[in-house]
């Protein structure tokens, strides 16, 4: 009996300390976010040479904590840390802090463009478009130093857009428009010739995939900015 009453006071005590520790968290969370949002703005001012004013701030994702499913009926908490939309030069982007770094979204119609042109001008006319997005911005500028990108860039982000995958089963690709091709058996032929030519043109050295590219159904490429989960939330186990 003894035994049992002590479990059930460990039980509640560790519920306690748990419902206080998410209380405290809070509280510290909303203390951070000005100095959190400053530290934004500052970022983005260093990096794009523009005073801290000329960033319109839309709206913001309070760090929390959240569930997140690893497998089938298993969850786990996880992290996530704060997240700003922004307004500059009449383009909306997202503002992701990431372990104490930040990482933006700004110039994804930017690289987008620059790389369909590459493509175009270096492969084939066809193609147009590649599957950008935000999430491929920040991997990029994890990797490599995070810096403002100029046109001179494209061909070394290409390099890494095709060569790593996005996800354990999911690489990235580009797309090209052809009316005339109706037959699947030259549908694959044509895709595995121009997929062949991007990795020609690139250099592309260790590439274990050649799958990269696809026939779409649209003569033009359709980029809208989405307040989706993954622009919007960085996750920490």
């Amino acid at each position: 009996m003894a035994e049992k009453i002590s479990k059930n006071n460990k039980k509640r005590k560790s519920i306690k300390i748990i419902f206080l520790a998410i209380i405290l968290l809070t509280l510290a969370n909303l203390f951070a976010y000005p100095v959190v949002a400053a530290q934004a703005k500052i970022y983005l001012s260093l990096k794009y040479k523009e005073s801290p004013t000329k960033f319109e701030l839309v709206d913001h994702n309070q760090s929390h904590v959240r569930s997140k499913e690893y497998a089938v009926f298993f969850t786990q908490p996880v992290w996530i840390d704060f997240s700003f939309e922004y307004k500059y030069n009449d383009r909306l982007f997202f503002v992701n802090r990431d372990k104490g770094r930040f990482y933006d979204d700004y110039q994804l119609e930017d690289i987008e463009n620059w790389c369909t042109e590459w493509l175009k001008e270096n492969v084939d006319e066809r193609i147009i478009g590649i599957d950008l997005d935000s999430d491929h911005i920040r991997k990029y500028q994890k990797e490599f130093n995070n810096r403002k990108l100029i046109e001179n860039d494209t061909k070394e982000f290409l390099n890494y857009f095709f060569l790593y995958p996005y996800n354990d089963d999911y690489y990235c690709m580009a797309s090209f428009y052809d009316e005339s091709l109706i037959q699947d058996d030259d549908i694959k032929s044509e895709k595995k010739k121009l997929s062949n030519a991007i990795i020609k043109k690139l250099k592309i050295i260790g590439m274990t995939h050649t799958n990269i590219i696809y026939l779409s159904q649209k003569k033009h490429k359709e980029y809208k900015h989405i307040k989706g989960i993954d622009a919007w939330t960085t996750y920490y186990h």
